[in-house]
């Protein structure tokens, strides 16, 4: 079930979902990560909520991602990062 909170005018941009059951970490992600791709997202990036980042990160990373096909799958909507 997925709640837009009217509460929260602030950050109109966050998307509340309630799972009827408690999925685990991994079962909400990949709830969020559907529900994030049916909207037409381009990118998906998961964080714990302990983890700390440059404020440059994100951009960065699309940067990267973007400027060499053996990097990102982009038509499947994920960044898989190959070795070199």
């Amino acid at each position: 079930m997925i709640h837009q909170q009217s509460s929260w005018k602030a950050a109109p941009e966050i998307r509340l979902i309630r799972n009827e059951t408690n999925l685990g970490f991994a079962g909400g992600c990949n709830v969020g990560m559907r529900d994030a791709l049916r909207r037409g997202t381009e990118y998906v990036l998961l964080l714990n909520n302990d983890t700390i980042v440059a404020p440059d990160f994100l951009s960065q990373l699309v940067r990267v991602a973007e400027s060499d096909a053996k990097i990102a799958r982009r038509k499947s909507q994920d960044i898989v990062l190959r070795p070199s």
